[in-house]
């Protein structure tokens, strides 16, 4: 059975933190906002940037890392491309061509993340 674990960047110190997703509606008189937390391994809730929370695709890398949305690849020998969430897969997407292929169909173990968007933008 895959394993659902995600990751997002702590609001406090922009750290990276892994483990169970949830949110939660807050509001007082005057407004209304979700606050978006992931408890982690040492059951902690840490509040993250909802901007950055991506799921762990249940795939791994060459190098055995963990493979999440937002994940940066070199596809073939010119194209960086993200891993995006999309139609019920996830799909290599680039900036110039859009959704470019399945994943699953291409095997992750001789893929090698380069970065994320999060931290890499101008890999992109």
């Amino acid at each position: 059975m895959r394993q659902i674990k995600f990751r997002g960047k702590r609001i406090d110190n922009a750290e990276w933190v892994y483990g169970q997703y949830f949110s939660f509606k807050n509001s007082n008189d005057n407004e209304n906002w979700i606050e978006h937390y992931i408890r982690n391994s040492q059951d902690e809730d840490i509040e993250v940037d909802e901007d950055t929370i991506g799921q762990y695709i249940g795939l791994k890398d060459k190098n055995r890392k963990e493979i999440y949305e937002g994940d940066l690849f070199n596809y073939g020998q010119y194209l960086k491309c993200e891993v995006h969430y999309r139609i019920g897969a996830y799909w290599f997407k680039n900036e110039l061509f859009g959704l470019i292929g399945v994943i699953a169909k291409v095997y992750p173990e001789s893929l090698e993340i380069i970065g994320n968007i999060h931290d890499n933008k101008e890999k992109l």
